[in-house]
């Protein structure tokens, strides 16, 4: 200490340059713990490993919300303004990738405008930095948005910053809190206008250079920080500090009282209470090294105290004793007496009782503690919006949301599976169904949206009795069908037998011919029949669809053989020319009717192939759900696979 103080002067002065230089070149802390972010995780947690998920597979875009609170029910005016909105949005910025018009469709209405028809919600994906996203949303505000409308902006970008922004006005205000309480404390301690500023100056050069420190270790090497690294600095520093200064102050002042000599004092109070207050801040510093050992990332950060607790002691013994030295006793003024303490009579008088009355105290600090440890609920809340200031527009709107749509639909939670091969089959879909089911049983969960129910509700056309229903409702047009072709043929029938009683008799007038036709249709009726009566009854659509080719066979036969017919009149010379025609329009009649039994054997094939994919697909047993071939390619299915599967 003897070094110190001779040399107090180059020390100190050193210090001050050295707090100077790196308060100018250090990088901004403030920044360094909005880039880090709000909510730091492990790269273990559930929650990271999704978000790696999305970031690999090029899906990592984010949603902010244009949520409007209306007056009364919007009128199509006003849904034609929000429509144009969005369409204005849609060309806002490059980092905008889409928008959702909340009234393009009756689907994207029910789920995007509330029920009283006042809270209209307008999605935006983005994809673009934190900064761009909240460039973006004071863009929208100021140049898109009606300033007439109540209109919020909020989504994660912008709570996130919202977090930043309450972190950094909640610093400033601890800064200024405690620099006036500390002021009033060492005042009503010391009794002294100049003490206070002692302490101040001290702890003020510590946060300064520490800060400045930390800084440039989470440059060089990683070092942990967080939102909460700043205000964990001021509170421990500032606290930490003006009780060692207290302490250091305290002893200098009964060392003066004494009749020592400035310098002697100086190296007396810090051969006794330096020695206590070294051995105190090293604890400190331990404990704060160690907490660089957890896992959870705000909590690491509060290691940034340990360095400050370095700093502060390299102060504490160099900066201090140059004070002492400069202002002497000064540095008390205008208090008088010592400023040690006397020793309290309260605390003597419960010293006895433990002493002396050992039962009696345990049962006072049972009465004390026993009802706040019945009392204790454990409740938790991970609700990390309540952190922030309630007038903040995200969190308005995020209400907003939650009252008008759901908890869910405010911050829904997103649950991501992942296949090594790519999601195209039937039975994947039918898979997520079921973990869907699983998921809804959760306490909690209110609904969930997947690709087998887009918008919270399961579709009706995966249910398979919906589907039997169909097949029952084809089955019976096919038989409708097949009735129907029964009535045509029977009037190609009545005319070829009708046309073949207006030719001369013998086959050189192709009489017989159109005889031959008729009772050949005649036969195929009644095998339509049959095969009718036999749908009826249950006969297999795979059955009854091969009957009906056959048939169909059987059409395009005697549809030649009428074509036939008509060319021997031609080559007699007849000069019947009515019955030509009619000829040919009872040929096309049975090429209809041969076209027409196409279309049901098509049908009823497509009816078998189905019931055949049903009694092979497990997922049938298991959910109740069947999805047919071909339904993820079409055309109106892609948006949800688009949706849910990446």
């Amino acid at each position: 200490m003897k070094t110190i103080v001779k040399f107090k002067w180059p020390i100190t002065i050193g210090i001050v340059i050295l707090t100077a230089v790196l308060f100018i070149l250090a990088p901004d802390l403030a920044k360094q713990a909005e880039k880090a972010g709000s909510f730091q995780l492990l790269d273990s947690a559930d929650s990271q490993k999704a978000a790696q998920m999305l970031e690999d597979a090029g899906e990592a875009d984010e949603t902010i919300s244009l949520v409007y609170d209306l007056d009364q029910p919007a009128d199509q005016a006003k849904k034609q303004e929000i429509s144009a909105t969005a369409k204005e949005i849609t060309s806002a910025s490059k980092i905008v990738t889409d928008v959702l018009d909340p009234f393009e469709s009756e689907e994207m209405e029910d789920q995007l405008v509330s029920e009283d028809q006042k809270t209209v919600l307008l999605p935006i994906t983005v994809d673009g930095t934190e900064d761009e996203i909240i460039q973006l949303a004071e863009k929208i505000k100021k140049d898109i948005v009606s300033k007439e409308d109540k209109v919020y902006m909020t989504g994660e970008a912008i709570i996130n910053n919202d977090v930043n922004e309450s972190a950094q006005e909640g610093l400033k205000k601890t800064e200024i809190i405690t620099v006036v309480l500390i002021f009033a404390l060492l005042l009503i301690v010391f009794r002294s206008i100049v003490t206070p500023f002692v302490p101040l100056v001290a702890v003020g050069i510590t946060y300064l250079l520490s800060q400045s420190f930390v800084a440039f270790f989470i440059d060089w090497f990683g070092f942990p920080v967080s939102n909460y690294t700043q205000i964990f600095l001021v509170a421990i520093l500032f606290g930490l500090g003006t009780d060692y200064c207290i302490l250091l102050l305290s002893r200098y002042k009964e060392e003066l009282l004494a009749g020592h000599e400035v310098e002697e004092a100086i190296i007396n109070t810090y051969k006794t209470a330096g020695r206590t207050l070294f051995i105190s801040a090293l604890a400190v510093f331990i404990g704060f090294a160690a907490i660089g050992f957890a896992d959870f990332p705000i909590f690491k950060s509060a290691v940034a105290v340990a360095v400050g607790i370095a700093v502060l002691m390299l102060v504490l013994f160099t900066v201090v004793p140059l004070l002492m030295s400069i202002l002497k006793d000064k540095l008390f003024w205008p208090a008088k007496g010592a400023a040690s303490h006397k020793d309290s009579k309260l605390w003597i008088a419960f010293s006895k009782v433990s002493v002396m009355r050992p039962l009696l105290s345990m049962l006072i600090v049972a009465i004390i503690t026993i009802p706040l440890l019945l009392t204790y609920d454990n409740d938790l809340s991970f609700n990390t919006v309540d952190e922030i200031d309630g007038s903040k527009e995200s969190v308005k709107g995020l209400h907003l949301i939650s009252d008008a749509f759901g908890e869910g639909d405010s911050l829904p939670v997103q649950v991501l599976l992942k296949k090594d091969t790519p999601i195209v089959k039937e039975g994947d879909i039918t898979y997520l169904e079921a973990i869907s089911r699983d998921l809804e049983k959760v306490e909690g969960v209110k609904s969930v949206r997947t690709v087998t129910r887009p918008t919270g509700e399961l579709l009706e056309d995966l249910y398979v009795d919906h589907q039997i229903g169909l097949m029952a409702d084809g089955l019976k047009q096919a038989n409708d069908g097949i009735q129907e072709i029964r009535l045509g043929l029977a009037t190609v029938q009545y005319n070829l037998r009708d046309a073949a009683n207006q030719l001369p008799s013998g086959g050189a007038g192709g009489s017989g011919g159109l005889i031959q036709a008729a009772n050949g249709i005649e036969q195929i009726n009644g095998q339509l029949a049959q095969i009718s009566g036999g749908l009826k009854q249950g006969l297999p659509a795979a059955q009854a669809a091969g009957g009906l080719d056959a048939l169909g066979n059987e059409l395009d036969t005697i549809s030649k053989g009428i074509a036939g017919a008509g060319s021997q009149i031609n080559q007699s010379g007849s000069q019947i020319g009515q019955l030509k025609g009619g000829l040919k329009q009872l040929g096309s009649g049975v090429k209809a009717s041969k076209d027409g039994l196409a279309e049901v054997t098509t049908g009823l094939q497509e009816i078998a192939d189905m019931l055949d994919d049903m009694a092979d697909t497990k997922s049938v047993r298991d959910t109740g759900l069947f999805i047919p071939k071909g339904t993820l390619d079409n055309e109106e299915f892609t948006p949800v696979i688009d949706r849910y599967i990446r």
